[in-house]
């Protein structure tokens, strides 16, 4: 499956498809591209098929891209490897994870 990432309604940014190291540099750029001017965002991964560590990648560089521009962000709907993931490599507390 291919990944995606479109801008919803209430500045939602929603990833779909696999995430990983192939599909990341292009959700990443997408993703920039489409918070560029936004204040608040919201991630949401409740449409990721798949996901592996790059999926913590992309929601960190995601976070340094929103701090940069003054952006307030969270994450909602992250799979529960992802959580996983986070927590082993002591990140969680840096994500705002809902």
């Amino acid at each position: 499956m291919t990944s995606s990432v479109k801008l919803g309604e209430h500045n939602c940014l929603q990833l779909a498809g696999d995430i990983d190291f192939n599909s990341v540099p292009e959700l990443m750029a997408q993703g920039q591209r489409l918070l560029d001017s936004l204040t608040e965002a919201v991630v949401d991964f409740s449409a990721v098929t798949k996901v592996n560590s790059a999926g913590l990648v992309l929601m960190l560089t995601l976070l340094r891209f929103a701090n940069k521009n003054n952006m307030s962000m969270h994450f909602v709907n992250v799979p529960a490897s992802l959580k996983s993931i986070a927590k082993l490599t002591a990140v969680e507390p840096l994500l705002w994870i809902n």
